[in-house]
């Protein structure tokens, strides 16, 4: 068993850095087994030199496949070891945060202490009830507040630091398990069937793709993706691009080739249906037979062409060059990841925007100047950064995402369990960025707008949420106009929060709900509230105080008054999601800033 003492000097990068040679050195020997497989089918000769000759090569490259199948296996446990002691290094970082922040202390040991000064404050307390009380009760300190507050923290930090220590223990043991194995000659019947043979030629896509969704986590299929030679994963990329494309633990730079079928296909498909229907349009098949109140043939028919060619256009823009590509492109169930920036760079920050309310397949594209304005402003200032827009639904049709209560409860933004859910999709797809080389050395930002921030709080607690899935880990969580946090979540101790909003924004009318942690009255976040007529070349302005009912005479007068000031809000509500710096100069000045100030 490991001490907190030890896990406290974990880090990940000696891990890396042999995991990088490891890689090298089955790379090599991979390449030395196919030239010896091509030697052996060259031999045609026949008679007792050249039987010999045949022998003696089939057990040099039964050799070369097992030293293969070794390297695979310890490049498997190396990267879980790897990911495992980035987790200890993480959860450490948590706990010595939240031991600060509620005045607990950590012995090296791991036992837990409550600081003295919060004794003595309870104390004080106690003293002061007594001093002005009846005598019918005799206050002690371990009756205030205060101390309770403690105890229970302590109690929440014991249970915290035990896991991290369990967990710590078993990466441990596990790590020195595999390394002995594979000192023994002991290699995995799954490195053993994907290092035989020629890995250049007639090669089993199927047994392939078996073997990658037989390894049960993000660091596994990593590893195992990694082992492959490059024409083993041309060959799989080719055959299963839906398949690749989506899985996490491939490279994301691979995912983006896998994808660029995927949207050439889906590309192609929308262009067939455009053209269908601009000839029902041209045919007259859309004209109003009858006018009613409720239907409008002609208009839903240009409605659904604008909203087919907005797709096409977004799709057309995720295919890979320009700094930009899809990694990861489902449309048919709302699954769409679009990725900014160059991921060969020495990258410093990493940053995933997740949209809110309202969002469908047809409008997550309006978000991507989003990513895109932080990826230059990064590239502007020396600090190179990868940027996402994130939208993972995992449901059909080209329904919102997130929609409001009066539209639906399944998917509403009051509805915590959707919320979670979908959350933890986010912290699914960041295990896959933590996988990615580019983002080992960089500080980790997420920004969610209105309830995409209720999305991204969630993620932060997923281990609750949905079995096998980890909490999401953020040096910076940052929110725009803000939503709510649904019940579970808890500041994490190592990670900044920051609000960002407009005054006069109308979903701070939450601050007044007790029963949610709204960014812009808790504690944790930094709040960064900004004048309206600041934004930018705009006509926005600060809105005015609500119509007085009784002093409006007709219900006309009060209709247009209200829709007005509707008008107004809901401006300030969404353009903090602008990366137009004509519209959201204030938020995207003061973002950069906490995003780049490292």
């Amino acid at each position: 068993m490991v001490s907190w003492s030890d896990i406290k000097q974990w880090k990940p990068d000696a891990l890396e850095d042999a995991y990088d040679a490891f890689e090298k050195s089955e790379v090599a020997v991979q390449d030395a087994g196919d030239e010896l497989w091509r030697a052996s089918g060259s031999l045609s000769n026949e008679g007792e030199a050249a039987t010999a000759a045949t022998a003696n090569l089939d057990r040099r490259r039964a050799e070369t496949d097992k030293l293969e199948a070794l390297l695979s296996d310890l490049m498997a446990c190396t990267r879980v070891a790897a990911t495992n002691v980035s987790s200890v290094e993480k959860g450490v970082l948590e706990a010595e945060g939240f031991a600060s922040r509620e005045r607990l202390t950590i012995d090296s040991n791991g036992g837990v202490s409550i600081n003295s000064e919060v004794k003595a404050e309870a104390q004080a307390e106690a003293n002061e009830r007594n001093s002005r009380g009846s005598g019918r009760v005799w206050w002690t300190y371990d009756m205030m507040p205060v101390w309770k507050q403690a105890e229970a923290a302590k109690a929440e930090l014991e249970r915290a630091v035990a896991e991290l220590i369990t967990f710590a223990s078993e990466t441990d043991a596990n790590y020195a398990k595999a390394l002995g194995n594979i000192e023994s000659g002991e290699a995995s019947a799954a490195s053993v069937t994907a290092s035989a043979g020629d890995s250049t030629t007639n090669i089993n896509t199927d047994e392939l793709l078996n073997l990658l969704n037989g390894e049960a986590s993000v660091s596994d299929k990593r590893a195992a993706w990694d082992a492959l030679s490059d024409e083993q994963q041309d060959a799989l990329i080719a055959s299963n691009p839906e398949t690749i494309g989506a899985m996490n633990g491939v490279p994301f730079t691979d995912r983006i080739r896998a994808n660029d079928i995927n949207i050439n296909r889906e590309v192609a498909e929308l262009q067939a249906e455009i053209g269908q229907l601009k000839r029902e349009i041209d045919e007259g098949k859309h004209k109003d037979l009858f006018w009613t109140p409720f239907t409008n043939e002609s208009e839903k028919a240009q409605e659904r062409l604008s909203n087919l060619e907005k797709r096409q256009k977004y799709f057309n823009s995720l295919l890979s060059g320009d700094g930009n590509g899809a990694v990861l492109f489902d449309p048919d169930n709302n699954r769409v990841i679009e990725m900014v920036g160059d991921p060969k760079a020495n990258v410093k920050d990493v940053v995933t925007f997740v949209s809110g309310t309202n969002t469908t397949i047809n409008t997550v594209g309006d978000y991507s100047n989003f990513p895109k304005y932080l990826v230059d402003a990064g590239d502007a200032q020396g600090n190179p950064t990868v940027a996402f827009n994130f939208y993972d639904g995992r449901f059909e049709g080209e329904d919102k995402w997130i929609n409001w209560p009066w539209e639906g409860a399944a998917r509403s933004n009051d509805n915590p369990w959707h919320l979670r859910d979908l959350g933890a999709n986010l912290s699914e797809f960041q295990e896959a960025v933590a996988s990615e080389d580019f983002s080992h050395k960089a500080d980790n930002h997420v920004v969610g707008h209105s309830a995409g921030h209720s999305v991204v709080t969630a993620s932060e607690f997923s281990s609750k949420v949905r079995d096998g899935v980890p909490d999401a880990h953020y040096d910076n969580v940052h929110s725009l106009s803000g939503s709510y946090a649904p019940g579970g979540w808890s500041q994490q101790g190592n990670t900044e929060y920051d609000h960002y909003a407009y005054e006069g924004e109308p979903i701070h009318a939450l601050d007044y709900q007790p029963i949610w942690d709204a960014p812009n009255k808790h504690d944790a976040w930094e709040k960064h509230i900004f004048d309206p007529t600041t934004a930018g070349k705009s006509d926005i302005h600060k809105p005015e105080n609500e119509p007085n009912i009784w002093t409006t005479v007709t219900l006309d007068e009060l209709g247009a008054e209200l829709k007005k000031e509707g008008k107004i809000l809901e401006d300030l509500h969404t353009r903090t999601a602008s990366g137009d710096p004509e519209k959201n100069l204030p938020v995207l000045q003061d973002l950069k800033q906490e995003i780049f100030k490292d």
